[in-house]
């Protein structure tokens, strides 16, 4: 319990180097030239001495935590997903993911927790997964006021000043439609929409969904044909 911590300093020492020649191998500090051999010698002074960074140290003075949090619903595949693909790249950029799920808390209690990291410094950055519809303005004027870099996968589709990522609804129509009449397959009549929706307002992804297929019907000279699918306690009749 009592064994000296090792620091950069020990590590510099016994490789012959300076500190900054130490921090620009650890972080490939741009500017400062390191030679192959310089950089062995630094790498194994590490591993002779088992150093390893004091993480808090190196966010007090480079104001970073190297983590980003990941809100969403962990029961929503969509949402493994979005952390596969965001491990991959913050793993690629020395990043950690601190993952966040609003369980059985209110949602609005549940982001601001998150606000509440970034101002504590755990945390760099946030990434939420919200529906097609979400667009909550006291979330996103929170968000700005702090100051803490945002992304919402899905949400704020037409909202200004939010970073939003989005699917290619558009896109995945157009895709559907033409595997209908590909080469080799009977041809067919006007393919059938079958809309299904909550209420009767309906969200971005819903609207892009339906312009697409308009589009792709008058771009073939075929008249769409629509039908709306009512939902029943939570079910839908895909026979009828």
């Amino acid at each position: 319990m009592d064994k000296k911590r090792v620091t950069s300093h020990d590590v510099a020492k016994l490789a012959g180097v300076s500190r900054s020649v130490v921090s620009a191998v650890l972080n490939g500090t741009p500017g400062i030239g390191v030679s192959g051999e310089t950089r062995e010698n630094v790498l194994a002074a590490i591993r002779e001495l088992n150093y390893h960074v004091d993480a808090q140290a190196r966010s007090m003075k480079t104001g970073r935590t190297m983590s980003l949090a990941a809100f969403g619903d962990t029961r929503h595949p969509l949402f493994m997903r979005l952390l596969e693909g965001m491990q991959r790249e913050c793993e690629a950029h020395g990043y950690h993911i601190l993952l966040c799920s609003p369980g059985h808390r209110p949602d609005g209690e549940a982001r601001s927790e998150l606000v509440d990291l970034y101002h504590q410094r755990k945390i760099d950055g946030i990434v939420t997964l919200d529906n097609t519809s979400y667009r909550d303005e006291a979330w996103a004027a929170k968000v700005s006021e702090a100051g803490v870099p945002y992304v919402s996968v899905e949400g704020y589709a037409e909202t200004e000043g939010v970073c939003s990522v989005l699917a290619d609804y558009k896109g995945s129509v157009e895709l559907a439609l033409d595997y209908l009449l590909r080469p080799g397959t009977p041809q067919l009549q006007t393919p059938l929409y079958a809309e299904v929706y909550h209420g009767s307002i309906r969200s971005w992804a819903e609207r892009t969904r339906r312009d697409a297929y308009i589009r792709w019907c008058s771009e073939r000279g075929m008249n769409p044909f629509f039908f709306r699918l009512p939902e029943r306690e939570g079910r839908v009749d895909w026979e009828e």
